[in-house]
């Protein structure tokens, strides 16, 4: 019997990508006697996401279907490949449901493992335009069409976010964004204690909350150090750099940067509505 090998795979991101994968073969291979249904990974039955989970591995992680295509029986691979998952993958064997929090990521580092995911998404979806089911089918084209034309606006703006100069001759280049809560501070993965941090003498015009800025440059992720300041709805931060001067943060710039994040989560909201 062959020996099947699988990646490393935590249950939430094979529940992920195994959601995935279900709705990309309904796109494919629409089937009218079996409607389409929306997952709900926390509360559907176990058989059926274990069924899912299955799937996942045979198609993506093992070379099931050449095999299949060679002739080989159906129901032996199936045996071969669950075993295998079984033995990889004891968790698989009982509902390892609620899952626990996943660990906290640095910022850049939680945007580069956002980056890859829409990029292996988008990946998938263009694949799906040359299916049939999609194909054949305009109004399925076209909404897969603007799926994709979405994913690379996200895709465009992370990729310029890890891959932007931070630092030119003029001095450090800052950045800011809603923070992730909007009801708490946002030290971008870190949780930093009130000897670490300092009071910049302003409250927040939006949350009304006091601005406080790290004492120390914070690792961010991908090798990065950074000043980070934060309120309730806006985080902050300047790259460290020695010898490299920044413009301090003022009630001036803070108000500004509240603004422009409320600007940003005003254009938002038409989007949200409209994919709900």
């Amino acid at each position: 019997m062959k020996v099947y090998r699988f990646p490393p795979l935590t249950p939430a991101r094979l529940f992920r990508e195994s959601a995935v994968s279900y709705y990309l073969r309904a796109l494919k291979y629409p089937n009218f006697d079996k409607p389409f249904t929306r997952l709900n990974l926390a509360t559907m039955d176990w058989p059926p996401l274990l069924g899912l989970c299955l799937a996942q591995l045979r198609h993506r992680y093992s070379d099931y279907e050449s095999r299949l295509a060679a002739g080989e029986d159906r129901e032996t691979l199936h045996r071969e490949i669950h075993a295998a998952a079984f033995h990889a993958f004891p968790w698989l064997r009982a509902d390892p449901r609620p899952l626990p929090p996943p660990p906290a990521r640095l910022a850049l580092d939680e945007a580069a493992a956002t980056l890859a995911h829409l990029k292996d998404f988008e990946h998938s979806l263009t694949e799906t335009l040359g299916s049939p089911g999609v194909r054949n089918s305009r109004k399925s084209r076209e909404s897969v069409k603007e799926m994709i034309v979405k994913l690379r606006a996200e895709i465009a703006e992370l990729t310029a976010i890890l891959t932007q100069q931070r630092i030119s001759e003029e001095g450090a280049v800052c950045s800011f964004g809603a923070t992730a809560t909007g009801v708490d501070y946002d030290w971008l993965g870190h949780r930093l204690y009130p000897n670490s941090i300092r009071y910049l003498g302003f409250k927040c015009p939006g949350c009304g909350a006091g601005v406080y800025t790290s004492k120390r440059p914070l690792p961010i992720g991908q090798g990065q150090l950074a000043i980070v300041a934060s309120c309730f709805c806006v985080t902050h931060f300047t790259p460290a750099v020695d010898g490299r001067k920044f413009e301090p943060v003022t009630l001036v710039r803070w108000v500004g940067f509240v603004e422009q994040v409320t600007a940003m989560a005003e254009e938002e909201t038409p989007n949200r509505a409209s994919t709900a």
